[in-house]
């Protein structure tokens, strides 16, 4: 499920984070 975090800037910033965060 996508978390909310992924709308936030953050995530699209660090595409890297991102991916291990949605993991």
């Amino acid at each position: 499920m996508p978390n909310p975090v992924k709308r936030h800037s953050r995530t699209r910033r660090n595409t890297r984070r991102a991916h291990d965060f949605l993991t």
